[in-house]
C-alpha cells in the first residue's frame, strides 16, 4: 500500500480546486463536464487518503500498547 503526504495546506488546496472545478462544470457542455466531474472526484479521493504522518503515528500507538 502506497501512502501520500497530505499537509493540511494541500488538503485546503484541494478542497478549494474541487469547488472550482464544480462551478466550472455548471456551465460546460456535456463532454467537458463529465471530464470535469472525474477530474474533481480524483481530487477528493486524494484529498480523503490518510497522510503519512497519521498512518506512522498509528503503527507508533499499536506498538506502545503492544510494548505494555
Amino acid at each position: 500500500m502506497e501512502y501520500r503526504a497530505v499537509s493540511v495546506l494541500d488538503q485546503e488546496f484541494f478542497k478549494g480546486h474541487v469547488q472550482k472545478i464544480h462551478k466550472l462544470a455548471e456551465s460546460a457542455d456535456p463532454f467537458i463536464k463529465k471530464r470535469l466531474l472525474q477530474l474533481a472526484k480524483k481530487y477528493e479521493e486524494r484529498n480523503s487518503e490518510p497522510s503519512r504522518a497519521s498512518v506512522d503515528l498509528r503503527g507508533l500507538e499499536v506498538k506502545m500498547t503492544a510494548e505494555r
